[in-house]
């Protein structure tokens, strides 16, 4: 990994996500900005600033397994809490029924 700090670039080159033959440019704070013509009387130029971080690609695809590893830990983590609550629920579901009909049994009891 390369943190080229601020740089300019071109149309082109201003996206988050930029697939080079070797390396991988990831952009950030990507904002446009003119600049004069080099030429009197010239059009001004459209550039771009960003932010550049370069990776070899498969430092890149390393990078985004860890991701993906941490996303599918934290996905099994929410389904296992709400298997949780799905129980703690169907537990409490059984134990009002339990309460209602040991209430319909004092209600006859007291009638």
């Amino acid at each position: 990994m390369f943190n080229a700090g601020i740089i300019t670039c071109d149309k082109d080159m201003a996206k988050p996500v930029v697939v080079g033959k070797d390396t991988v440019y990831i952009h950030t704070d990507i904002e446009k900005i003119v600049m004069e013509s080099e030429q009197e009387g010239g059009e001004p130029k459209e550039v771009y600033r960003c932010k550049e971080v370069q990776y070899s690609k498969d430092e890149y695809i390393e990078e985004l397994l860890q991701k993906n590893r941490l996303v599918v830990t934290q996905l099994m983590n929410v389904k296992i809490d709400n298997l949780k609550l799905e129980g703690d629920l169907n537990k409490a579901n059984e134990q009002i029924k339990i309460l209602g009909s040991q209430l319909m049994k004092i209600k006859l009891d007291l009638m």
